[in-house]
């Protein structure tokens, strides 16, 4: 069944449309769509715009890979199934060759518009907002290799320029309705010590480490370096291994509370 409930069956309407042999039909089988037009994205956006200190991700989801692609690439797409004879009675999925995780995405976008705060992976299930459950353990991927074999699809756009042209619609088009709760996720930056205005890179985390590994730091933070020594027993900062820009720093925050005693 559909994640989206009985009523939103996609599969009920292709065996429909396919059965009819009078209807030389195509079905395209999108992914998740970003470009002009559509708000979503917003969660990633709107915080980038708004210059938040910081930004919180599910670790979960950070690791998630959904199949993705740019508005302009799917119209393309849906002119060739259109206009091919070949592409009678074909089913097709489209997207991009290769997905990134959701944290690796956000970070080109955090990139390309210049960014400069801190993303932060919490737990699941202590994300503000969140539901309070572990993010489900399973990739949405899509295989586009038939469409690209059969009909000859490339994407035309440029990825960044597609990034970029999307985040300028949103600011030129901001969705009022839309109000993230950046007050309870201060409160949990300030809930588990996290001053977002201390500069946490490897560098300063391996000066802070005892004995740390050459490309992993591991620090417990506070307010100062005198605090984040202070509050090891509190709360864990990994910093990732990866850093796609020295203005972009992703770490992973562990509770006390879900382990049950220091991290």
């Amino acid at each position: 069944p559909s994640i989206h409930g009985s009523a939103s069956e996609k599969r009920d309407v292709e065996q429909v449309v396919m059965s009819d042999p009078k209807l030389p039909a195509t079905v395209l089988r999108y992914p998740a769509i970003y470009g002009a037009g559509t708000y979503r994205l917003q969660a990633w956006i709107k915080p980038i715009l708004d210059n938040r200190p910081a930004i919180l991700m599910g670790t979960g989801y950070a690791n998630f890979r959904f199949t993705h692609s740019f508005a302009e690439d799917i119209g393309l797409a849906t002119a060739l199934a259109a206009t091919s004879d070949r592409a009678a009675g074909q089913i097709y999925n489209v997207g991009e060759r290769d997905t990134p995780t959701q944290r690796r995405r956000f970070e080109d976008f955090a990139r390309v518009r210049g960014y400069r705060g801190r993303i932060l992976e919490v737990a699941d299930e202590i994300l503000p907002g969140g539901d309070g459950l572990p993010f489900p353990d399973q990739d949405w991927l899509l295989d586009s290799s038939k469409i690209r074999d059969e009909l000859g699809f490339v994407e035309e756009s440029d990825y960044e320029q597609g990034i970029a042209a999307t985040i300028q619609w949103h600011q030129d088009h901001p969705n009022t309705s839309f109000n993230p709760d950046y007050a309870a996720e201060d409160e949990f930056l300030g809930k588990h010590g996290l001053n977002v205005g201390v500069a946490v890179g490897r560098d300063f985390a391996n000066d802070l480490c005892a004995d740390p590994a050459p490309e992993r730091g591991f620090v417990e933070t506070g307010d100062t370096a005198a605090g984040v020594k202070h509050r090891a027993k509190f709360l864990g900062l990994l910093v990732a291994d990866e850093l796609r820009s020295g203005a972009v720093a992703v770490v992973i925050v562990t509770s006390h509370e879900s382990q049950g005693g220091a991290g």
